[in-house]
C-alpha cells in the first residue's frame, strides 16, 4: 500500500492540516476524494481507510477543520458554524481538484458539513457519501447540544476528560490520539460547532439534498450507538440514496471496518455517472436506489 503523508492545504488563514494517500505514481487517479471529520474527531479517524481507497486508485485527502487538532483557528465560536466549515470544505475541494472527478465524504457531523457544502454548490462534487451520518438533529439532541456547548464554554475541554477516558478504555490503541486532540482542539471550535448543530433541529436537511440531484450514499453500521437505525432508513428514503449497512460495526465504521467501507465507497463511485454534481432530480415517490449489507470483517 502507498504511504500516508502529512500535507497542509492553503485554506482558512494559515492552512488546514491534512493527510494524503495517493495511488501508485504510474496510475492516473480515478477521482480525488475529500474526507471531512466529525465533532471531537480529526483527520486521523480516516487513517485506516486511506490506504484502501488509494489501492482502488483514488487520490485521497482527510483534513482537520479550522480550530480542530492540528489546524489553526480563532477563539471566536461564531467562526465554527456548519455553514462556515462547509465554505472551508468547498475551498479544500477547489484546492485539491484535478482533471478527474471529485468525491466528497464526511463522518458524522463531517457529513452534515459536507451536505451543507453540496447543497450550496451542487456542481462542486460528483457525489456525497455520508459515513455514520443520518442528518439526524432533533429537538432532544438540540437541547443536549446546547447543554454540552455551555458546559465546554464554562469549564473548557477538560470537561470532556471522562468521555475521552471512556472511549480510550474501549480503544486503548487510540488513547494517545484522543488525549492529544483534546489538548490541541480549540474550545471555541467545539462550542461554536455544537451550538450550530443545535440550530439544525427544525431544519429540513434531507429535502434540499434530494433536490440538489447530487448522488448520495449512506454507509453505517448496524450497531451504531450514536444514531437510531430508523433515522438512516428515513434519510435513505427521503434522498433516494444508496445505502450500505456494515454488520457488527458501530459509529466509527471507517476505523474498525475500513475494507468494507472502502468497498462500499468504491462501488458507489464506480456507479456514479455524469460530470460534476447535480443532475436530474428523481420524481417524488421514487424509491431508494437500494440497501445492501456489506460482507465485513473488523481490522
Amino acid at each position: 500500500m502507498t504511504p500516508v503523508v502529512s500535507v497542509r492545504l492553503p485554506v482558512s488563514g494559515a492552512g488546514l492540516a491534512a493527510l494524503r494517500c495517493r495511488p501508485r505514481r504510474d496510475t492516473r487517479p480515478l477521482a480525488t476524494v475529500v474526507l471531512a471529520s466529525g465533532l471531537l474527531g480529526s483527520k486521523e479517524d480516516f487513517l485506516p481507510l486511506l490506504p484502501h481507497l488509494a489501492a482502488y486508485g483514488y487520490d485521497v485527502y482527510a483534513y482537520d477543520h479550522r480550530g480542530q487538532h492540528e489546524s489553526e483557528g480563532t477563539d471566536d465560536p461564531d467562526a465554527y458554524s456548519v455553514p462556515a466549515l462547509a465554505e472551508d470544505l468547498l475551498r479544500v475541494a477547489a484546492a485539491v481538484r484535478r482533471d478527474v472527478p471529485l468525491q466528497l465524504a464526511g463522518h458524522c457531523v463531517g457529513g452534515t458539513i459536507a451536505r451543507t457544502a453540496v447543497v450550496a454548490r451542487p456542481d462542486a462534487a460528483r457525489s456525497l457519501a455520508l459515513i455514520s451520518c443520518a442528518l439526524h438533529h432533533d429537538a432532544r439532541q438540540a437541547a443536549l447540544s446546547r447543554l454540552f456547548a455551555a458546559q465546554i464554554d464554562a469549564l473548557g475541554t477538560s470537561a470532556l476528560r471522562p468521555l475521552i477516558a471512556q472511549w480510550a478504555a474501549a480503544e486503548p490503541q487510540r488513547r494517545t490520539l484522543m488525549e492529544d486532540r483534546l489538548r490541541t482542539t480549540r474550545r471555541a471550535h467545539i462550542v461554536g460547532l455544537t451550538r450550530s448543530i443545535a440550530t439544525l433541529a427544525h431544519d429540513d436537511l434531507a429535502g434540499p439534498l434530494a433536490r440538489s440531484g447530487v448522488p448520495t450514499l449512506l454507509v453505517h453500521g448496524d450497531k451504531d450507538e450514536a444514531t437510531p437505525q430508523e433515522a438512516y432508513r428515513r434519510l435513505e428514503a427521503a434522498v433516494r440514496a444508496e445505502c450500505v449497512v456494515v454488520p457488527g460495526a458501530g459509529h466509527t465504521v471507517q476505523i474498525h471496518y475500513p475494507q468494507a467501507t472502502a468497498r462500499a465507497l468504491h462501488a458507489f463511485w464506480h456507479g456514479v455517472r455524469g460530470e460534476g454534481g447535480g443532475g436530474p432530480v428523481p420524481e417524488a415517490g421514487t424509491p431508494p436506489v437500494g440497501r445492501r449489507t456489506a460482507a465485513a470483517r473488523p481490522v
